[in-house]
């Protein structure tokens, strides 16, 4: 039993000794088993970093190979990803280029201030891509430019780690700076998060950090390789594309704020007097600063419109504009409202005008201002015409706009839209072949005054007087027409629709209110029905409300009801309201706006 207890006791130690071997044996061990050859912990892990490393290295040599040479075919899904978002910025900074700086200098639409991409070129001897900011139509200052790829290979400084420390690499810049960091769970370390996709949008945040967002978003997170980078003016790393995704660490002469649809691009820079600035690059690659934007921020894109927050006109908010930077309007409507419509909208029938009309009353419900654009006897054409422009054709007495004064203007097409009747005299603020004025009709003849003196301008005809409604197509609009029309569909909805277009605001607040007096009221349910159902989230069906408001007690009214007839109580004659009438309109068109939370 002696024996048989020491050999257990021999063979344990043999089995402990081995253990001590497997884990304190050195990086390049391995220990004899029963079982076969078993590698040290040190070994293990030394082997599996090897081995990470070198699949890693593996990545960028091929990604790098790849970038390089566009024609080959990719077979890594990775490097596949980053030629097309290489070529697409590629093709991007190509198509905005010119042969020389001379020539971005003095491209169409260039100014002092804004920024130009120049090629390589002998004649300024360039060997990048290169983006300047014009000083001068002689003169610009360098801004960034687009390393090559040897210029790339020694702006990069790759450290390995060992797995052990949790970080495969770190990326320094030339000033030995630590920009980013991998970890071996593939999380990525850096000052701007990397999102893949097109449409990018790169947003300066609080502390210098930034904010990515796109259209389309990766989220393998698959950080494993490097196809070319960016250098500032003094030769530091300040981005690179990996995976199809962009870093960036930006200094305040370069964008804060970037966005593209690969079309048209907006962003925000400093400026010459190191402000912020708002610029836009259209289709045609023509780079624009708008300087009536002030403090600009969070620059992002709608349908190909910029959209951003800053101050204009003295308001500070969110706006948008054409990609050619111009037409600057509210992104979101103005809370007060702009009525549009005919006398049932002026108000007559009122005891006291403006105060008792639905505009009137609605301004008190709410509390928020309502302009009445209300005229007795218009049809919807002749509303359209004053909220919009909409069939106007006129000729100019002389075939010009006077240097100043007032020149005679007629009907030049038939049949074309008046914006007024012959009586009594009216007028309104107007623009005609961009010269702001007056169009002012008296005796039945309509006249243009000119604002402000200038030059002569020639016209042509026919050509349209389109209204200036200061800034009414950037408020909540009250659209009531029809009643003139004979309650046809036909007249009223070309008529809402031109108004509904004319809305600047990217989000368009509007309300249609049907018609209710007709005398054949079948046609008048059947009429409201096809406006209603051509706007169907915008509609209010006025005639139910006011027709369901009759006075039992009153025998007119019960008659009237009976034969779908408003009844008389509402009513300051056959067809116009009193103030009770004009007041539960606009208690139904408030709550109307209120169930929309606006």
């Amino acid at each position: 039993m002696s024996t048989n207890l020491n050999g257990k006791v021999a063979a344990w130690d043999s089995l402990v000794a081995l253990a001590h071997q497997i884990v304190h044996g050195g990086p390049t061990e391995s220990v004899e088993t029963n079982g076969g050859p078993v590698r040290s912990f040190a070994k293990l892990i030394a082997d599996k970093d090897e081995e990470i490393n070198q699949r890693y290295d593996g990545a960028i040599e091929q990604t790098e190979s790849s970038a390089l040479s566009a024609s080959t075919a990719a077979t890594d899904a990775l490097a596949a990803r980053d030629i097309s978002v290489a070529a697409s910025l590629a093709s991007t900074v190509a198509l905005a280029a010119k042969d020389t700086t001379a020539l971005g200098r003095t491209a169409a639409g260039m100014t002092d201030g804004m920024i130009f991409w120049v090629k390589p070129n002998a004649t300024d001897g360039l060997t990048r891509f290169t983006c300047y900011q014009r000083t001068s139509s002689t003169t610009q200052t360098f801004v960034s430019s687009v390393l090559n790829a040897s210029e790339f290979d020694s702006a990069l400084n790759l450290t390995g780690y060992s797995p052990r420390s949790g970080y495969l690499f770190v990326v320094r810049d030339l000033l030995n700076r630590i920009g980013l960091a991998l970890k071996v769970d593939g999380t990525l370390l850096a000052k701007l998060n990397l999102i893949a996709g097109n449409a990018i949008t790169i947003t300066r945040g609080l502390g210098g950090s930034y904010t990515v967002a796109c259209s389309a978003i990766d989220t393998s997170y698959l950080y494993r390789s490097v196809a070319f980078g960016f250098k500032d003016a003094a030769g530091r790393f300040v981005g690179f594309l990996s995976n199809g995704e962009i870093s960036a660490k930006m200094p305040a002469r370069v964008e804060s704020s970037f966005v593209t649809d690969g079309t048209v691009s907006a962003w925000i820079a400093r400026d010459t007097a190191q402000h912020a600035a708002l610029y836009t690059q259209d289709a045609a690659g023509v780079v624009r600063k708008l300087t009536a934007i002030s403090a600009p921020s969070n620059v992002r894109l709608h349908l190909s419109k910029p959209v951003f927050y800053g101050t204009y006109r003295g308001e500070t908010d969110f706006f948008w504009c054409n990609a050619d930077g111009t037409g600057i309007y509210r992104a979101t409507p103005y809370s007060w409202f702009s009525c549009w419509g005919d006398s049932l909208t002026e108000g007559a029938g009122a005891s006291v005008l403006p105060t008792k009309t639905y505009p009137g009353q609605l301004s008190l419900l709410s509390g928020r201002m309502a302009i009445n654009n209300g005229i007795a006897g218009q049809v919807s054409a002749q509303i359209a015409y004053r909220n919009c422009g909409l069939g106007g054709a006129w000729a100019f007495t002389g075939g010009e706009i006077p240097a100043a004064g007032s020149v005679v203007v007629t009907i030049a097409a038939v049949p074309a839209v008046l914006p007024f009747s012959p009586d009594p005299a009216r007028s309104m603020r107007a623009t005609a072949a961009g010269v702001p004025g007056t169009l002012t009709i008296a005796g039945g003849v309509y006249t243009f005054t000119r604002r402000v003196a200038g030059a002569a301008v020639a016209v042509p005809s026919p050509i349209n007087i389109y209204p200036d409604t200061l800034r009414q197509d950037e408020a909540t609009n009250i659209f009531w027409c029809g009643q003139n029309d004979g309650g046809a569909s036909a007249k009223i909805l070309p008529a809402v629709a031109a108004m509904v277009a004319n809305l600047k605001t990217i989000t368009k607040r509007f309300v249609v209110v049907g018609i209710f007096q007709h005398y054949d009221y079948a046609t008048l349910v059947a009429q409201n029905a096809i406006v209603q159902a051509a706007y169907p989230n915008n509609y209010l069906d006025i005639y139910p409300i006011l027709l369901a408001a009759y006075n039992p007690a009153l025998p007119q009214d019960v008659a009237d009801h009976a034969a779908g007839i408003v009844p008389s109580s509402l009513r300051a004659d056959g067809v116009h309201l009193n103030d009770a009438g004009y007041a539960l309109v606009a208690l139904a068109i408030y709550n109307f706006l209120i169930s929309k939370g606006w």
